[in-house]
């Protein structure tokens, strides 16, 4: 990784964020957290650098998906953000993937494979500006 990318984990529950920023820290990423959507927005927006987003599905005050229709209205937010999307199979609708296809924004189950997570983050990092 040529330089060090900031990862903001989107995620309600605090042990998952605490464990992601654990492991993503020692892979070199630079780490932001949100507990909820509407945090994960206030990050976004106040953000100076492009960053890889680990949004979770659902999460309380406002889900991923909202989001991402948040991104898809605002096009200063979209420029600088890649996202990855994250939610346990019990939770993926079938109306998720035609959204999710779309937008070209791959979904991590959970439990993460983490070779998977940490290969989806390269990926990521290698398309941003």
């Amino acid at each position: 990784m040529p330089a060090p990318y900031t990862v903001l984990i989107a995620d309600d529950t605090p042990d998952l964020r605490r464990a992601l920023r654990l492991l993503l820290s020692l892979e070199g990423y630079l780490i932001l957290e949100a507990a909820d959507g509407v945090e994960a927005v206030d990050t976004l927006r106040q953000s100076p650098v492009p960053l890889i987003v680990l949004l979770d599905i659902l999460m309380p005050r406002m889900s991923g998906l909202d989001v991402l229709d948040l991104l898809g209205t605002s096009a200063d937010l979209a420029r600088h953000v890649y996202i990855v999307m994250t939610s346990e199979q019990r939770t993926v609708d079938a109306a998720h993937t035609p959204i999710l296809a779309r937008h070209n924004i791959p979904l991590l189950e959970k439990p993460f494979n983490m070779t998977s997570l940490l290969a989806e983050l390269a990926c990521a990092a290698s398309r941003l500006p």
